[in-house]
């Protein structure tokens, strides 16, 4: 950007860490190779046994804007509310230690909020992504759903942010919030955090998009949000928590009961959790029969068009490299 730093929103980027030598460094460099100028990076170690911390010290020697906390293991949520603690900015972006940043991601999220000049209602901002493997080649571009504003009705039906790299937030805020909830992780159903502060936030605030892939959202065996039974247990207690709380309309809470549960069906199936499932539609059944049964007979289909999905990417090889897409360039449909 030509502005000079001390005009221009301080921007943290916080990324919580465990076991993330695989990947962290790459992540690190997404980082630092943003446009964005005025720019800071705090990397939680969540209490990693493996070179997490040592990665980050060689990076930080480097660049002074990079620094390291370690805390005890305690889970994702923790780490990033230590982050949050930790920050001094005007905005906060989290990034998962394995996920991806196109180079102008944090410039463009901060432009759409300054757009709005200084209206308190516009708190946050999120784009597009695509997934990406091991080798930061592209799977496949994640869905464009256009919304932006309040869209608290149709994010309570499905996540249309998608993932925990993309959003950048108000810091104050999300302070005021309370940050993410630990309480995912010390159930074993971690991996919903950052559903749970979308909706959070999305109660009280809107929430802009910059309609363009600047995440690369990685899927490989380790990853938290390939976890089939707990995301899908997860998603499940996010709009339970909302609904015990009374932040919810009893309507709004009628459809995401049953939404949630017709998302985590397909997780539980993925896991093999039958007797999950059984609960599920039960629960399903009694708010809405009829599409109960409608879900019931168009769910292996979607199972089988998914499995066919994945095979073909397996047989044909990835895609091109996340890097080498511009932020508005679609791959070919899988």
């Amino acid at each position: 950007m030509s502005s000079a730093i001390g005009t221009i929103p301080g921007v943290t980027a916080i990324i919580p860490a465990y076991n993330a030598e695989k990947h962290l460094e790459k992540t690190l460099r997404s980082v630092l190779a943003q446009t964005y100028e005025n720019l800071d990076v705090i990397v939680v170690d969540d209490g990693s046994t493996d070179s997490t911390a040592e990665i980050v010290s060689i990076v930080a020697r480097q660049h002074d804007r990079v620094c390291c906390d370690t805390i005890e293991n305690q889970g994702v949520a923790a780490a990033q509310n230590r982050g949050l603690a930790l920050s001094q900015s005007r905005y906060v972006a989290f990034l998962d230690a394995d996920d991806l940043w196109h180079p102008q991601k944090i410039e463009k999220q901060v432009a759409a909020l300054l757009a709005h000049g200084d209206s308190p209602e516009w708190a946050a901002c999120y784009t597009y992504y695509r997934r990406i493997d091991d080798d930061d080649r592209v799977l496949w571009d994640g869905a464009e759903g256009g919304l932006r504003g309040d869209f608290l009705a149709q994010h309570l039906l499905d996540n249309h942010v998608g993932n925990g790299s993309s959003l950048l937030v108000r810091r104050d805020l999300a302070i005021e919030l309370g940050g993410f909830d630990p309480e995912f992780a010390q159930r074993g159903i971690g991996g919903c955090e950052d559903f749970d502060l979308q909706l959070r936030i999305l109660r009280r605030h809107r929430i802009e998009l910059v309609p363009e892939f600047l995440v690369g959202y990685r899927t490989h065996a380790e990853a938290m949000s390939n976890d089939d039974l707990a995301m899908g247990r997860g998603i499940v207690a996010v709009v339970e928590k909302l609904g015990k709380r009374g932040l919810l309309e009893p309507a709004e809470l009628r459809s995401a009961r049953f939404a949630m549960r017709s998302h985590a069906i397909v997780r539980f199936a993925r896991a093999g959790a039958w007797g999950r499932i059984a609960g599920a539609l039960l629960r399903m059944f009694s708010i809405a029969p009829l599409a109960t049964i409608r879900f019931a007979l168009s769910a292996p289909g979607r199972l089988s068009r998914r499995r066919t999905r994945l095979s073909r990417l397996r047989d044909q090889g990835s895609g091109p490299d996340f890097a080498s897409l511009t932020p508005t360039q679609r791959t070919a449909p899988q």
